[in-house]
C-alpha cells in the first residue's frame, strides 16, 4: 500500500473500482464521438478530423511508461484520482472550448491523458490487490465493467 492510502474492505473496494471503471469508460466514449460531431458542426476540413481523432492518443503514447512508474511510486489510488480530476477537466474543456478546433484538440488530449491514468491505475489495482488465484475472475469483472460502459456510449 502506498503512503497515504487507506484500507477499504474487499467488496467495497471492488464496487468502487467497478464504478470508477464504468464512469471513466462511459464518459470517455461519450465525449470522443461528441467532439467529432462538434468538429463537423464547425465545418472543419477532413484532415483536422484526423488530427482530432489522433489527439486522444498522442499524449498517452508519450506518457504510457511514465504513468506506470507513477503508479508504482505514488500508488494506484492517487493515479486513479488524478485520472478522475483530469477527466472532469477534459469535460469542462470540451464545454468551454468547443467553439474552436484547437480547443477540441486540447480537450481531447486531456481526455486521453485522463483515460490513460485511470486505466493504468485500475489495472494496477486489480493486479496488485487481488490474490493470484483470483486474477481470472477479477480481470473478468473489470473487463465486463469497461465493456458495459462502452456499450452504453453512443455508437
Amino acid at each position: 500500500m502506498a503512503p497515504g492510502d487507506f484500507a477499504v474492505p474487499g467488496r467495497a473496494q471492488t464496487a468502487l473500482l467497478l464504478a470508477h471503471t464504468i464512469v471513466v469508460q462511459a464518459v470517455t466514449f461519450m465525449l470522443r464521438p461528441a467532439s467529432a460531431y462538434r468538429a463537423l458542426e464547425l465545418d472543419v476540413p477532413g484532415a483536422w478530423l484526423g488530427v482530432l481523432g489522433a489527439s486522444f492518443a498522442v499524449v498517452p503514447l508519450v506518457l504510457a511508461v511514465p504513468s506506470g512508474h507513477a503508479v508504482d511510486r505514488f500508488g494506484e489510488r492517487r493515479i486513479a484520482l488524478a485520472g478522475s480530476v483530469l477527466l472532469a477537466a477534459a469535460g469542462l474543456g470540451f464545454v468551454l472550448f468547443a467553439g474552436s478546433v484547437a480547443g477540441l484538440v486540447a480537450a481531447s488530449m486531456l481526455l486521453g491523458t485522463a483515460h490513460l491514468c485511470a486505466v493504468v491505475a485500475q489495472q494496477a489495482l486489480v493486479a496488485n490487490r487481488t490474490p493470484a488465484h483470483r486474477y481470472d475472475a477479477a480481470f473478468g469483472y473489470y473487463t465486463f465493467a469497461a465493456s458495459l460502459a462502452r456499450r452504453s456510449a453512443p455508437a
